[in-house]
């Protein structure tokens, strides 16, 4: 089965993060509590060093299996940081899922929302 590597989660952080760790742990059969292969990283604004940060890690070996994880969640970010992520979106290493969590995906750009899957949040109302 051919599943989907990057997503997007319209939420505040940590409802995202919240989101993104059932989906591994459901989707994936992860432990996510305390899985050094289950990154969340957290930000205001997303600049482009965020962006190769977080390539660099993802570019990784999993550590304790073949799977890994990795969560971003920020308030904005920048355009050029969003065009800094497009390949690893478009291109995430084997093994690897991407969420990019944001309050509002207006500011998401369209070459990078092309490249994602969007991960619809049941709001429990």
């Amino acid at each position: 089965m051919n599943r989907h590597h990057a997503f997007v989660i319209e939420a505040e952080a940590e409802e995202g993060i919240e989101v993104a760790q059932e989906w591994a742990e459901k989707e994936l059969g992860m432990k996510v509590q305390a899985n050094p292969d289950v990154a969340v990283m957290r930000y205001g604004l997303l600049s482009v060093e965020d962006a190769r940060r977080v390539s660099e890690l993802a570019a990784g070996k999993a550590f304790a299996g073949d799977t890994k994880v990795v969560i971003i969640a920020a308030t904005r970010a920048y355009h050029e940081a969003q065009n800094a992520l497009l390949k690893l979106f478009e291109e995430p290493p084997p093994g690897t899922y991407l969420f990019f969590i944001l309050p509002s995906l207006g500011g998401l750009l369209p070459t990078l929302r092309s490249r994602v899957q969007i991960l619809d949040v049941k709001h429990s109302v």
